[in-house]
């Protein structure tokens, strides 16, 4: 109302310079001063009278809202999400413990093998040949040590034959002693046969575990994730093969933030979405420090295999790991649609209330943002329970503006 006023008396004033301008130069307005005179009058009627118009026409063109009831709650629940990384249980880099020619690669990318199973195999024509060799030694080492021990036995029955004819008389001293010198020389032969037996065998046993080292066997169940090498190629002492796996279980390797770790126990359960596929782990160990550069803690979770499996999770896929917790706090779930900026960094609301006229208007509302999901956030702030929010359209709407609700 005082603008309108306003807007008469910025009229009165232009109209009563018009006349005074026209009263001064009447000779050369002539008859035109009662033409401005009029044009003045009637644009000053035209806008009083006009004065009212927009209110009048906000009433009529008010917007159609809809709205959601507020129902104050006394906590929330926050889900909060950690990603981390599936690893087989056991991870080992194949190779060889001595070096030579690649022979054989029995497996490839992607085989699943048992524990023990061959794997990949040097060229070991030399090691054999030179265990057939040893094996010759053998033999023939054991032939001289039979031979010895028939000796042996000879020359002992030959040495107590002389020592009874030495003590009757019959023979020298000189006989006596070549017959017992004998019999210790063909003993000490035959202990060298056996030693030498000895050797041999012993020079067998690392022939034949060199040739064993010239094998890779799988050191558990597991299955083949790369291959590094192939036939002919000429391997180094410990030159890495192949890439094995334990595929009989699958862990989830997660960095959790120090403050989330009062929330977990080992052997609680979890849902855990891997690739899109939902798989449940079981928390299985927590790492004993906190990682200096990102600030967490190694949070390990086995994954339940069945489901695994049946899911398609292999590792190296990432796992996305969900932990709700409850939070005590006031306050009402709004959808993302019912928020408008405000000032501060604080957010607003627009509710509808009745005016002294029963006309439905917009007010603002004053909140905070204490937890968002994807399309609904938990607030606190000037909002009451009962309270008419506007859920969506909030960019066509200023606070008084008049509306109609739908629901």
């Amino acid at each position: 109302m005082a603008k309108r006023f306003k807007r008469l008396e910025n009229l009165e004033k232009a109209s009563a310079m018009a006349v005074a301008i026209v009263r001064k130069n009447r000779m050369k307005f002539g008859v035109g001063a009662a033409a401005v005179i009029g044009l003045v009058a009637a644009l000053t009627i035209s806008t009083e009278s006009g004065a009212s118009k927009p209110v009048e026409a906000s009433n009529r063109a008010a917007i159609s809202v809809e709205v959601t009831s507020v129902e104050l709650q006394p906590r929330y629940d926050a889900t909060s999400y950690f990603s981390g990384r599936v690893t087989a249980l056991r991870e080992s880099e194949l190779g060889f413990e001595r070096g030579g020619l690649l022979a054989k690669m029995n497996v490839r990318v992607g085989d699943r093998v048992r524990g023990g199973d061959v794997l990949a195999e040097l060229d070991t024509r030399q090691l054999r040949a030179q265990a057939a060799a040893i094996e010759a030694r053998i033999k023939s080492a054991e032939a001289q040590s039979q031979e010895a021990d028939a000796r042996l036995k000879l020359a002992k029955l030959t040495a107590d034959r002389q020592s009874k004819l030495f003590k009757a008389g019959h023979i020298s001293a000189q006989r006596n002693d070549e017959a017992r010198l004998d019999r210790d020389a063909v003993a000490a032969q035959k202990a060298a046969a056996l030693a030498a037996a000895t050797q041999a065998r012993a020079d067998l046993a690392a022939t034949n575990a060199a040739i064993e080292l010239s094998l890779i066997r799988a050191p558990f169940d597991g299955q083949v994730m790369d291959r590094y090498v192939d036939e002919g190629s000429v391997m180094a002492l410990g030159g890495r093969a192949l890439l094995f796996m334990e595929d009989g279980q699958l862990e989830l390797r997660v960095g959790l933030p120090a403050a989330q770790m009062m929330g977990v126990e080992a052997g609680a359960r979890y849902p855990v979405e891997i690739e899109g596929r939902k798989v449940t782990a079981t928390l299985n160990r927590i790492g004993g420090s906190v990682d200096a550069a990102t600030r967490t803690v190694l949070a390990i979770f086995r994954l339940d295999i069945e489901e695994a499996r049946a899911a398609g999770v292999r590792p190296g896929m990432i796992g996305r790991l969900a932990f709700s917790q409850s939070f005590s706090q006031n306050g009402a779930w709004l959808p993302v649609n019912a928020l408008i900026e405000g000032q501060r960094g604080l957010w607003s609301a627009y509710t509808v209330e009745p005016d002294e006229g029963g006309i439905m208007r917009v007010a603002r509302e004053q909140v905070e943002v204490l937890y968002s999901e994807t399309d609904r956030v938990f607030v606190r702030g000037t909002i009451k329970d009962g309270d008419q929010i506007i859920s969506r359209g909030l960019h066509r709407l200023v606070p008084g503006q008049p509306v109609t609700v739908t629901r």
